[in-house]
Formats: C-alpha cells, structure tokens, sequence
C-alpha cells in the first residue's frame, strides 16, 4: 500500500515536472473542435429529457435543468479559453481545473440519471435511452481526455459509480453482477487511457525535441560564418542558411532552386562583370560536376570566395561559401611580414636565403651565380648622433639607391643593421665585379640630404662566385662575408673578392680566438707600461699599462693581432678587468705622484658595471682614485653616449681622471671636450710621424693651445726621436710619450727609473726598440 502511494506520488511529481509548453498543450487538447463538444452536451441532455416524458418524474425536469446549466458552464469554458489568446504558463492549470470541473459534474449528472431510471423501475424505453448516452459518453471519454488522465478517472468515477450503486441496491445476483460489470468498464476505460496518455506523451515529447533540436539547427545554421546550401539527389535546393544569401546579397528564396542555378543567381545578385561571371559560372559547374569536389576559389567583384563542396550518400551536395577577402589579405601581409624588410621594403634575410638556395639548385644549368655583401661606413656614428629615427630614413634611402643602381640584380636584400646582400645570377668575371662595386660605392658614397641633414656615407663590399668560391648558399654568403671583413680591414670605401687567404686568415682568427681563451686561464698575458714625461724636465708623469702577449711556446702575438679578436668576441671584457686590477696593483707600489693610466674599450663600456669594477680595483689594490687615469677613444664617446655620459660623471666623482685617447685620428668633435669630464687629451702619433708637414705642426699647437684654455693636459704620442722632441718642447711644455724615452717595459724592468721619478731621452735605445718591433 504504501509503495503504491509512493508511485502515485512519484507519478505525481513527473506528470509536474513536464515542461511548460507541453502541460500547456496537453491541457489545450482538452479544449477541442466545438462541433463535437456541442454533440456530446445535447446526447447528454437527450437522456433526462427522454426520462421525463417516459415517467413524468419532475426529477428528471430538475436533472435535465442541471444539465443544461452544467452544459452552459462547459460551453462558456470553453468559449473563453479560446477566446483569450496567447496562453500563459502560469494560468493553465487554472484552466484544466475549470474544464475538469465542469466535465466530472456533467458526466456525475449522466450517471445519476440513469441511476435514477433502474431506482424508480422506468420502462424500457427510458432505460435504454439513459443506458445508451451513459455507455456513449463512457466510450467519448478516453477519446477526447487521454491527454489528461485524471480527469478521465474522476469523469468515468462520476459516470459510472451512481449506476453500480443502482444495481447493487436493486439486489440479486444478476443485478449484482451487472454492478461488477460497470467497475470493470471502469477500470478497462481507465487502462485504456493511460496507454493512450503513455502515447501521447511520449509522440508530444519527441516532437517537441525534435522542434527544439530543427530550432537549434536552424540558429546553429544561420549563425555560421560561413554560407552554406544542402541539395537533395534530384539537384534542388533544400536547405539554404541565411548567411549565404548575405554573402552574395540574395534576396529571393533559393530553397527549391536548382543547383545549376546557383552559380548565375550568384552572378547576377553581385552584379559582376560579364568576363568575370562567365568565368565563375563555368569554374563553378566543373567544380560541382566534379567527383571530388575539394575547393573552389574565385574572386569577384573585389571579393574572394571560397567555395567547398561534398557529396552526400544519396547523390545530393553540401556546398559551403566563405568569404575570405580579409584573411588572404592578412596572410599576405604576415607573408610579406615573413618575406620582406618592414623598413625599407627590400626582401629580408630569410627571402635571400631561398632566392640564394634557388639559384644553388639550378647552378648547373645557369653556370652559376655572384653575391655582393655590402657594409655602410660610418653609419653608425650617424645613429649615435643623430638618432634612430634619422639612420631609418637614411636605409630607406640607401635602399632606393641600390634597386636604382642594380636593376640588373635578381635580389637586393636586407640582412639587417646596415648590411645589404645582392644575389646576381649569373657568374661577373673580376673586371665586372670591379665596374660593379665601384658604381655601388660611387652611389652609396654620394651626399644624402635627410630632413635639415646633409649626411655623407660610404660603403665596403666582399664579393664571392659560384661555383668558383663554393657551391652551397651558405658557403657563398660566408665567403662574402670574409671578403667584406678584409674591405673592411682595409680601408673605407674598399671592395674586395674573396679569396683562398682569407679563409686561412679567418681560420687563423678562431685559432686565436680559442688559443687566447687558454692565454687567460695560462697567465700568458703580462702588463708592460709605458712612461709618460714631461718634455722639459724629463719627469715622469704616469705610465699607461700596455697588454702584451707571451705563449708558452716563447712566441710573440701583437697586441693588435689580438685585441680586436677579443674585441669582437667580448673577451676584452675579461682581459680588460684583469689589466685593470694588475695596474692598480703595481701602481700602488709606485710613488704617490705618478699615475697609472689604463685602457678601457667600447665594448667595456657597453657592457656595462665599470664604475662598480673602477671601485673594486681601487679598493682592492688601496690605490687612490686621483692616481687612475682611464683612457677613452672617440668611438666610446659616441657610442650610447647619454649612459657613456653618466659613466664619466661618476667616475669623475670618484676622482679618477679621465683621457681622450687618439684625439685627432677620427671626427675629433670640440663638443666630446665639452660635453665629457675630460681632464687630459692625448694626441695621436700620426700627425708625430708628419710632424715636418707645416700642417700637423700647426694642428698639434691649436690643440695645445686649445688644451691650455679648457685647462686640460696634453699627451703627445709617438715621440720617437730628439728632433721630434725639440719642435715639439719649442711650442711649449707638454706631456711626451713614446720610445724616445723608453719602450713599454715590465714592471720589474722599470723598477729603478720609477724610483727616481725621472728618465732621459735615449735617441739609440729609442731606434734599437723600433727595430725589434719591426722585426717582430
């Protein structure tokens, strides 16, 4: 008993648990055609009625009364419910209780009139006419309240029970068993219409999620980016989203249209050209015609499409359409991004490489082919002075001037920073490398006028052949490169082929590169200094600490052998701290008025923390700041010169002196003197060597004049004989550094000359030291 309670109640919370919608249609079903509600209200009244005039009993006037205002009610349900429109979820079950209502009091109605007719024993007639309308309605109810079964209960409840009560009142076993014939109709109509209602249901619920999943598609459908068509076997139009008709700006409905259709339809909606929709009509009726599809692209009317077809089992195609005008336009773009040189527009590193790689496949059939690798010169200085934004405009420039000069070139390329490659395919014998380069220089080389800036530049340029230098891209584009690096080594404004040497020379850099690496780790560096003097008084002023390098092997390696390798490889890094920590070291032994000046290059700077490595020496070594002179050239100066600015105040604040080293041998700009804490210039051995030239005289005594007036020391390098030092004492007092007086020395060797402060000219030792250099 109680698991059937729990059933009922389970049954309960499903039939409420159905979704609105289908309630609300379970409940309009309830409400049908009016025509056969009417039918069923007048058979009902016919019994009563009948009973009356059989009888005469006023109580079946009264019940035939009450039918009608049961029927008034029903009718009047049922005429507004129709009449109130759009249905509303939250009044429905209103409704279903009104209709229930009506319709259990109407059949409780039928079944206590014929009731009432086996009670007072009518005659037959009266009998059969209330048994047959209360059977009919019996049979009518499961019809029409499936969708509601428990309405159904309560009518066939009403309907059926006053008539079991009549029988089993009246007596006698057939009377009785009619009794129990009645309550099996009743509950056979019952079963029966919980199966039709399990039915219903069910159909109702999968047609509702059938809609659902239509409405779904449908959105999914015409929500997609893409246009898309579905035809069935016979070749029309069955499904057509609305994103395709948007596509092409079609206004009529294509549903129904032939496939073949389609393609003109296209055509005419877009309005395009006569040759450009032919084309398409006909590219488009192959493509569909075709067994395997694939996809179809096409461009119209400043559009590209894209137009994708698959066929379908029974014979009919899915066609699917995407306009793809942005993307390939942004694919080009990224394309170009990957190919070409988002600054001056030429094809970058990557491009060359593939045009290079081309032209290495087909070397066999072409003969073979030329690279130029071209370096600017001095476009760097014009970046540190000037800016980013003037070097940017003067590479577009010197961009446009090598299409202009070399139109005869497969490609012009970019490999970054100012280095251009030109691939030529074809092999340029020596003379026509020569006319070549030459006419590239010249063009480079002339002025440039940017914004208010007239800028002169030049260019170096290494060439190699192949297959004469090498077969391979990169092999080539190597060998031009150590080509370029002599032009380069040359001279400015230099070109240069490559050849065997200089691969021997490359290798003998590595060689060098590695051997000094070991030279760190050996302590096979040694610092020799250099003394500074007075040109009058023979007094020594300081002594630069000079890097020398002694193998194990006893060998010799010039320090301009050497240093530029470290340079380039970022190992003067290293050297530099070690010759900084070693002067500091010795110097501190020295007496208190002679200073130690020591090297630093661009590179040291660049890398950054040489205030910081300034103070650990000092502090290492208790040698007083005043006592450190570090030596500059022009190319630390111009290089980031704001943070090199802030480097000199700083170290300046510590006291250590600061020397421009090698005035006079590249710009030489009076602002460098007037923008950095200098406190002494040294002026390069060139103009020592032309020291007879009337001119270099002169330009020694304005720098020596201008050093007087800025209040800065002057350093003449190169002193190496008595006639050099006698022009230069003339002018007046200077510092004089060079053989004349002493070579660079160890230490150890200068121990004694040192002590005593002072050192004489030796115009011998000074021609014995030059010889030995020489020959070394």
């Amino acid at each position: 008993m109680i698991s059937r309670i729990k059933t009922r109640l389970r049954q309960r919370r499903s039939a409420k648990a159905l979704p609105a919608d289908t309630y609300a249609n379970l409940v309009g079903s309830l409400f049908g055609t009016m025509g056969s509600f009417i039918s069923a209200m007048l058979a009902g009244l016919i019994g009563p009625t009948v009973a009356y005039i059989r009888t005469g009993h006023f109580f079946f006037a009264y019940l035939a009364a009450a039918l009608c205002l049961a029927t008034a009610f029903r009718v009047y349900i049922m005429v507004a419910y129709k009449a109130r429109g759009e249905r509303h979820e939250r009044n429905i079950a209103q409704w279903e209780l009104l209709y229930a209502l009506g319709a259990i009091s109407f059949m409780l109605l039928i079944g206590i009139n014929g009731a009432a007719l086996i009670w007072i024993h009518a005659d037959r007639i009266a009998q059969f006419f209330g048994l047959i309308i209360l059977l009919g309605c019996i049979g009518a109810i499961a019809g029409r309240n499936a969708a509601r079964p428990s309405i159904v209960v309560g009518q066939v409840v009403a309907l059926t029970l006053p008539l079991c009560v009549a029988f089993w009142r009246e007596g006698g076993g057939w009377n009785i068993g009619l009794s129990a014939l009645m309550i099996l109709i009743m509950v056979s109509v019952i079963s029966t219409t919980k199966f039709l209602n399990r039915h219903l249901l069910k159909a109702i619920l999968s047609s509702r999620e059938e809609k659902i999943q239509k409405e779904r598609f449908d959105t999914a459908l015409n929500n997609m980016a893409q246009g898309l068509c579905m035809s069935n076997g016979t070749g029309s139009l069955s499904v057509v989203n609305r994103r395709f008709t948007e596509l092409f700006d079609i206004q009529q409905d294509l549903v129904g249209s032939e496939t073949s259709e389609l393609a003109q339809k296209i055509v005419s909606s877009l309005q395009a050209e006569e040759f450009e929709g032919l084309t398409f009509v006909a590219g488009f009726e192959r493509f569909i015609a075709h067994p395997n599809p694939g996809v179809f692209t096409v461009a119209m009317k400043d559009h590209i499409y894209d137009f994708k077809c698959e066929r379908m089992t029974d014979g009919g195609l899915l066609i699917v359409a995407e306009d793809v005008t942005e993307m390939r336009i942004a694919a080009r773009k990224i394309e170009h991004m990957a190919m070409f040189d988002s600054l001056t527009g030429l094809p970058n590193r990557f491009q060359f490489r593939n045009q290079m790689q081309e032209a290495s496949d087909r070397i066999v059939e072409s003969g073979g082919f030329s690279v130029l690798y071209i370096d600017l010169d001095r476009f760097k200085e014009v970046n540190d002075t000037l800016g980013h934004p003037i070097g940017d405009k003067l590479l577009v420039m010197v961009a446009q001037r090598l299409r202009n000069a070399l139109k005869r070139a497969n490609v012009v390329a970019r490999f970054g920073g100012d280095e251009f490659v030109v691939l030529i395919d074809e092999v340029l014998f020596m003379s026509g490398l020569e006319v070549l380069c030459k006419r590239v220089i010249d063009t480079l080389s002339a002025p440039y006028r940017v914004d208010e800036h007239m800028i002169i530049i030049g260019a170096s340029i290494g060439t190699a052949t192949a297959p004469h230098d090498g077969r391979s891209a990169d092999d080539i584009i190597k060998k031009a490169d150590m080509a370029l690096y002599h032009a380069k080594a040359s001279g400015r404004g230099c070109y240069s082929h490559f050849t065997i040497s200089m691969d021997e020379r490359a290798r003998e850099k590595r060689q060098i590169e590695n051997e000094l690496r070991d030279a760190i780790r050996n302590n096979e560096l040694e610092v020799f200094y250099q003394p500074i003097v007075n040109s009058r008084t023979g007094k020594i002023k300081a002594c630069e600490a000079l890097l020398r390098w002694h193998r194990a092997d006893g060998t010799f390696t010039q320090p301009s052998v050497f240093i530029p390798i470290a340079e380039e490889t970022g190992q003067i890094v290293e050297i530099g701290n070690w010759v900084l920590n070693r002067a500091c070291q010795d110097a501190a032994a020295w007496p208190e008025d002679i200073r130690v000046a020591v090297n630093f290059s661009a590179v040291q700077f660049h890398h950054g923390r040489v205030v910081e490595i300034v103070k650990s020496a000092l502090q290492n070594s208790g040698l007083a700041a005043n006592r450190l002179e570090v030596e500059v050239t022009e190319t630390t100066v111009i290089q980031n010169a704001d943070a090199t600015t802030i480097t000199f105040e700083e170290l300046a604040q510590l006291g250590v002196r600061l020397a421009l080293d090698d005035f006079g041998s590249g710009y030489s700009s009076l602002s460098y003197l007037n923008r950095f804490p200098f406190h002494k210039i040294k002026i390069d051995r060139s103009f020592v060597r032309e020291l007879n030239d009337p001119k270099s005289a002169a330009v020694i005594s304005a720098v020596r004049h201008l050093s007087d007036i800025l209040g800065l020391s002057l350093v003449v390098e190169g002193v190496e004989t008595k006639n050099q030092l006698t022009i230069l004492s003339a002018g007046g007092a200077c510092d004089i550094q060079g053989f004349l007086f002493s070579e660079p020395r160890p230490y150890a060797a200068l121990k004694t000359v040192l002590a005593s402060g002072y050192i004489k000219p030796d115009e011998e030792a000074s021609a014995l030291a030059l010889l030995n250099q020489s020959v070394a």
